[in-house]
């Protein structure tokens, strides 16, 4: 299902969705996250940058994530102009593209950034670079977040939704974890048989039987 509509722009006919002609049309799709994104005119380098913010702060705060997502829906023209500090946002996007020009400097993301990054189409690395930052000062997220909900809430819900379920996964121990327990419990079996060797069990402290006088 899509909406169609009448457009009277010089856009060229590669943009996504966008019939040339006098008639121009640009059809949207429904219920599509990311297609907003392809008839902008952003750079890959912009919009990488978005959803890695986007993931990042999804996960940093999800329960705030998915709320501004819902009203940013609901309401949009409370999101439509934030009020943003330029400075701190420029900061936090820096640490993205950082990676984006030398991936030397990446940091190995967790499951829960992959998750996260995997909803949105982003790499990896460069969540991990947008949550470092994040962690830095609670300013990043605050602006961060209404950066993102003013250009697309919708990354928010998905990109929350995927790292809150990774996060409750990774509670599940994986296969080496579960066998590096049993290998400890051998370990302390074996410790313990030993110990009943050499002190065997109702001889343990046992106090030697008192002499009878003469």
């Amino acid at each position: 299902m899509s909406i169609k509509i009448p457009l009277k722009l010089n856009r060229p006919a590669s943009v996504v969705g966008y019939t040339a002609g006098d008639g121009a049309q640009l059809n949207l799709p429904v219920n599509v996250t990311r297609l907003p994104l392809s008839s902008m005119s952003s750079t890959s380098r912009q919009v990488n940058a978005l959803l890695a913010v986007a993931a990042a702060v999804s996960l940093a705060k999800a329960d705030d994530a998915l709320k501004v997502a819902r009203e940013s829906r609901e309401f949009p023209e409370k999101f439509i102009a934030p009020s943003i500090d330029d400075d701190k946002l420029k900061e936090l996007i820096a640490a993205v593209n950082n990676v984006q020009d030398d991936p030397s400097l990446a940091e190995t993301p967790t499951t829960a950034q992959q998750a996260a990054a995997h909803a949105l189409g982003v790499n990896a690395s460069l969540v991990r670079a947008a949550y470092d930052k994040l962690e830095e000062d609670p300013v990043y997220l605050i602006n961060g977040l209404a950066w993102v909900a003013a250009v697309n809430g919708d990354l928010l819900d998905k990109s929350a939704r995927e790292g809150a379920r990774q996060l409750m996964l990774d509670k599940v121990p994986a296969r080496h974890d579960l066998a590096s327990l049993e290998t400890r419990m051998e370990s302390l079996e074996a410790s313990v048989k030993q110990l009943q060797q050499i002190c065997p069990p109702g001889k343990a402290g046992a106090k030697p039987a008192a002499s009878k006088a003469d």
